[in-house]
C-alpha cells in the first residue's frame, strides 16, 4: 500500500500513466524543452543574459529544436560561446526557439543577450 500513491507495483517501474502525468505537470514549469533525440541541458540566468548548455552523449550527429521559456524580450542576440558563431532564433512572446545540430558527443554553450 505504500507504493500505491506513486503508481508503482513492488519492483516494477513507474506506471506509464503516472509518467505521462508527471511529464504533463513538469512541462508547465520546465525552463527548457528539447524536441529531438535525447540531450542533456542546463540553463542559467545572469544579470544581463540567459545561457543554456546542451550536451549530446551519443556517437551519431544530433539535430533538434530547443525552446527556452521566459527569456526577456530585450535579449535580441544569440551566440555560441564556444565557437563564437552568431545564431538566429525564433521568438514567441518570452519563449525562444533555436534549431541546433551537434556532432557526435558534441556540446553547445548558447547565450541570449541584449545587443
Amino acid at each position: 500500500t505504500v507504493l500505491i500513491p506513486w503508481y508503482e507495483g513492488g519492483f516494477a517501474p513507474l506506471a506509464g500513466v503516472a509518467a505521462r502525468l508527471f511529464d504533463h505537470v513538469f512541462d508547465t514549469v520546465r525552463p527548457v524543452a528539447v524536441d529531438g533525440p535525447p540531450a542533456e541541458w542546463l540553463s542559467a540566468t545572469g544579470a544581463d543574459h540567459r545561457t543554456m548548455l546542451l550536451a549530446h552523449h551519443d556517437g551519431v550527429p544530433w539535430q533538434g529544436t530547443v525552446t527556452l521559456r521566459d527569456v526577456p524580450v530585450a535579449y535580441d542576440a544569440c551566440r555560441d560561446l564556444l565557437s563564437g558563431e552568431t545564431l538566429s532564433f525564433d521568438r514567441a512572446g518570452s519563449d525562444v526557439r533555436l534549431n541546433l545540430a551537434l556532432p557526435p558527443y558534441g556540446v553547445r554553450l548558447i547565450r541570449w543577450y541584449a545587443k
